[in-house]
């Protein structure tokens, strides 16, 4: 339950920042922070917990997603 109020409070948060925001480096990274923490590294959680892999390999490929992500929302949004 948890989850999925964190979910759409993000989710309510990117869009009324896109809605009232103009863009740039800030509403960027906000955006790749989002999209990588509830899209991406929920997938790889629950991919992982099927498997029974281990949580420090969770949090290297999470981290690693929230990262990239984060870098390419900054990159597109400092291009607006």
């Amino acid at each position: 339950m948890d989850v999925s109020i964190n979910w759409i409070a993000v989710l309510l948060a990117a869009i009324s920042t896109f809605l009232i925001g103009d863009g740039g480096l800030g509403f960027g990274v906000f955006a790749g922070i989002a999209t990588g923490a509830t899209f991406v590294a929920a997938a790889f959680g629950v991919t992982y917990l099927f498997e029974r892999c281990r949580l420090a390999l969770f949090y290297v490929n999470g981290s690693y997603a929230v990262v990239s992500f984060t870098a390419m929302g900054a990159i597109i949004g400092a291009l607006q």
